[in-house]
């Protein structure tokens, strides 16, 4: 059975956000869920971040109301003693589609974690933010200037955070290593035509996959295709994946153990291809196709934790009177398991 260390909170009684979470030390991965009146906490090993305006009280017995809108600020506690570490504004986050004056929520969560937790970072407008632990101080006092960045991951395993940027004038939209502290840049990848970039990292932080929605001509269709970053490789070389303008690319899931990857993909509405994918170090320089099962109406690949074999899902929903289909497959032999 799985306990939380003890907390010694303030004793005056508060109301408090359901958007609480426990962030995590050695992984920054969420292990167990706790289902609490308060919500839904996930049990992580150094810090807990809350997101509430003012103090926190287990005792509380009412839940939180809707017209309850004292929420700007979040809170970074240690675990280990109760300790508020430090409060941090919840700023303000509009876009320019948006109704004048509407203000959009915040995206929770609102801190990214290094994986041994001594860096944590929050994306504000043309800023990445980078705090050290335990001191909660800015890195180096000074925010991370970086014009019309859209998104930020951490790599699971290194202090390197991958972000990327949309085009602006004539310059390219980017995809950007930046090592942590130094702030050097590792690698940058220039795109054009860029909708959206969706970054993943591989668990054991070998690759980074960017999914970059592109437009097509007259920019009236889009269509996918794959940057993958070596990060273990002289120069991080890159590997790009092309799918056709016309087909959809609805799953992309790494192996978790091994140099495999999983895609969902095709031209039809209801049936798509799953092909598979290796990453070959660059002796060879190249991305492997192993194989592909033809027209099925998969939506979901799940991996073994250990790997070899992925389980291809569709899972039925009542109101639409479907059953779930399952098939596993040996990638490595290329077979049909179940």
């Amino acid at each position: 059975m799985r306990t939380f260390p003890m907390l010694s909170f303030p004793s005056r009684k508060s109301k408090i956000r359901t958007e609480t979470a426990l962030i995590v030390s050695q992984c920054s991965r969420q292990l167990s869920p706790a289902h609490t009146r308060y919500g839904t906490a996930f049990l992580f090993v150094s810090y807990l971040v809350t997101w509430s305006g003012v103090e926190i009280s287990p005792g509380e017995e009412s839940l939180p109301s809707d017209d309850y809108v004292d929420d700007r600020y979040v809170v970074v506690w240690e675990v280990a003693t109760g300790r508020p570490l430090r409060w941090f504004p919840v700023y303000k986050r509009t876009e320019p589609t948006a109704e004048e004056g509407k203000e959009l929520p915040a995206v929770w969560p609102i801190f990214k974690w290094s994986p041994d937790d001594t860096y944590f970072a929050r994306l504000s407008e043309n800023v990445i933010s980078v705090y050290t632990t335990p001191s909660m101080g800015l890195l180096g006092k000074k925010k991370i200037a970086i014009p019309g960045v859209q998104a930020f991951e951490w790599s699971p395993t290194d202090p390197i955070i991958a972000y990327w940027t949309p085009e602006m004038g004539d310059s390219p939209a980017r995809v950007c290593l930046l090592e942590i502290p130094s702030r050097v840049e590792l690698r940058q990848k220039g795109l054009y035509s860029v909708s959206n970039v969706q970054l993943k990292w591989k668990e054991d932080g070998n690759f980074l996959s960017c999914r970059v929605i592109r437009f097509g001509k007259n920019r009236k269709h889009q269509y996918t295709n794959f940057e993958i970053f070596h990060m273990r490789d002289k120069n991080y070389p890159i590997d790009i994946l092309e799918f056709k303008e016309k087909e959809k690319v609805s799953a992309f899931e790494w192996e978790p153990k091994g140099n495999r990857f999983g895609v969902i993909h095709g031209e039809e509405a209801n049936y798509a291809d799953v092909s598979f994918y290796s990453m070959d170090s660059t002796s060879t320089g190249k991305l492997k196709h192993i194989f592909t099962v033809p027209k099925k109406q998969f939506k979901a690949i799940l991996w073994s934790p250990l790997g070899t074999v992925a389980l291809l899902a569709r899972v039925g929903h009542p109101s639409e009177a479907t059953n779930g289909t399952y098939e596993w497959y040996n990638v490595t032999e290329h077979e049909l398991v179940c």
